[in-house]
């Protein structure tokens, strides 16, 4: 089994839009739990909330689901684009 990241993906320092992205095996299992979501139609932007491990909003974001091998990294990715 291969290790699921987390990176960000903008430049550090102060901006409205932050982008985050998971990449791995489990990268779509663990962006369906930040957002409560059942389903992610790949290459499809989605508005969601996030949640946090007490149920609690943390943010609200676009997601954006690269399903295998059809990404960058050939890998399944999640992108959420959030608040900076």
């Amino acid at each position: 089994m291969s290790d699921t990241i987390a990176a960000i993906a903008t430049a550090h320092g102060v901006g409205s839009i932050s982008i985050v992205r998971l990449s791995g095996e489990r990268a779509l299992e663990f962006a369906l739990k930040l957002s409560h979501k059942t389903k992610l139609t790949p290459r499809h932007a989605t508005f969601t909330k996030l949640f946090n491990q007490n149920n609690e909003i943390i943010d609200e974001a676009i997601m954006i689901y690269f399903k295998a091998p059809y990404s960058f990294t050939g890998e399944d990715i999640v992108e959420f684009q959030t608040h900076g």
